[in-house]
């Protein structure tokens, strides 16, 4: 049995792609907007359900949401936050 899990995609500028690189995290070119590289996480239920517990969403923005799954200094160059979760919803953070 598979379990749900929830996508979450964070665009990035490339100005930090060094950093990227050096942390060796995973990334793409984004479709949208060629100044930014494109993060892919997976979370599952649990991960998921700690995201939303530790974070307000009515109160946070994509550095905090940025910060939090991936450190403080990639935060600072995030531009977008989508949270495509199991049932096909979408939450985006710009």
């Amino acid at each position: 049995m598979k379990l749900p899990t929830t996508e979450v995609q964070i665009l990035i500028d490339k100005e930090c792609q060094e950093l990227l690189d050096f942390i060796d995290l995973t990334y793409i070119q984004s479709e949208e907007d060629n100044t930014q590289n494109q993060i892919v996480l997976v979370l599952d239920k649990d991960d998921y359900e700690k995201l939303v517990a530790d974070l307000d969403f009515n109160n946070c923005n994509v550095l905090q949401i940025s910060s939090y799954l991936l450190n403080p200094e990639l935060g600072e160059y995030t531009t977008k936050v989508t949270i495509e979760k199991p049932n096909g919803e979408n939450i985006s953070f710009h």
